[in-house]
């Protein structure tokens, strides 16, 4: 009986050890695929913007269709707040949007500040200027996002051999 309730305790002590590894990874996936969908985002609304010629406000729309949950929250709630005229500029509505639809959640203050950044390129009215920034923040978010999946590789496979290596240990300890 005493032999069951370690082997049964070994194997909770392994599933847990992977789940808890693995939710850390999923974490890291996450953050990097939100720079990669903002580095998308900031080139899509360039062409549209840019190019095209769209309006922010229709441009945001097309763009909440094309992105992640998490950004299509932040577009929604500015188009939203947009759509109600309230008299405050684009940037202002913008910093609102993205506070509060990332407040507690999946970036950090760094990259929050980075997306507030992109308000300037996204309400400026001179095209040149415009394009130029959205493509100096499109260069950045890729930066920001090749960094990110080179730590998730890097820290994911450190993570998984240290779960490995406390998993065994706590098992040998029960046996």
């Amino acid at each position: 009986m005493e032999v069951y309730v370690k082997i049964s305790g070994s194997i909770c002590i392994a599933v847990a050890v992977a789940l808890a590894e693995q939710q850390i990874e999923n974490k890291w996936k996450r953050n990097a695929a939100i720079l990669r969908d903002m580095y998308e985002l900031l080139v899509f609304l360039e062409k549209e913007t840019v190019y095209r010629r769209t309006p922010i406000q229709e441009a945001l729309k097309q763009a909440a269709e094309r992105c992640s949950l998490d950004l299509k929250n932040i577009l929604f709630h500015t188009v939203s707040m947009i759509q109600e005229k309230s008299g405050k500029p684009f940037a202002v509505i913008w910093e609102e949007a993205v506070e509060q639809e990332t407040s507690g959640r999946f970036i950090d203050q760094k990259q929050k500040s980075a997306i507030i950044q992109t308000a300037e390129a996204l309400c400026n009215t001179d095209t040149v200027m415009q394009r130029t920034l959205l493509q100096k923040h499109a260069a950045k978010f890729y930066e920001m996002g090749q960094r990110s999946e080179a730590q998730f590789r890097e820290k994911s496979s450190l993570y998984r051999k240290l779960g490995a290596v406390a998993g065994a240990f706590f098992i040998l300890l029960f046996l």
